[in-house]
């Protein structure tokens, strides 16, 4: 009896172990999908793009006008070229 009730447990957590790592394969293979879809233009995208690194001296970070001056030419260039 005692050895009947080994083996049931030994294949009911078996069982359970092989569910629970399927399931947790299929949403492993899920949010890799999502990433590989959300990131799949990210190449193209990004040689596209420019970065421009602006720094502001030490007497400029007082007075934040020519900063805000520079931004504001910056867009409006940018928004012309559409």
């Amino acid at each position: 009896m005692l050895q009947n009730l080994t083996s049931f447990m030994f294949i009911f957590f078996l069982v359970i172990f092989i569910v629970i790592g399927f399931i947790g394969l299929m949403f492993a293979g899920f949010y890799l999908f999502v990433l590989w879809i959300r990131h799949r233009g990210r190449e193209v995208d990004s040689l596209n793009s420019t970065l421009l690194q602006v720094t502001c001296r030490e007497i400029m970070k007082s007075k934040l006008m020519p900063a805000e001056q520079l931004f504001s030419a910056l867009q409006r260039s940018r928004l012309a070229d559409f």
